[in-house]
């Protein structure tokens, strides 16, 4: 997953109503666009992750939930 912006912040996590929480700053992508990317795995076992970003030393004041859900997903080749 990967939390974008136009502009370099700090995202400040965490999981299922903010725990384990931790601070990740954005690195510039192709185009203009920062970013945190969060791996799979570092979201695998939990129902949602919750962020509020900084920037500029700002907060937004704003916290965002985004739920997780994995569907499971079978792979076999056609014969």
């Amino acid at each position: 997953m990967l939390i974008e912006d136009r502009q370099p912040f700090s995202l400040h996590l965490g999981f299922d109503s903010w725990q384990e929480i931790d601070t990740r700053e954005s690195t510039l992508l192709p185009f203009g666009i920062w970013a945190v990317r969060i791996a799979a795995e570092d979201l695998s076992r939990y129902m949602q992750l919750n962020f509020t970003r900084r920037v500029a030393g700002a907060w937004e004041y704003v916290d965002h939930r985004v739920l997780i859900d994995y569907a499971p997903v079978k792979h076999w080749l056609a014969s």
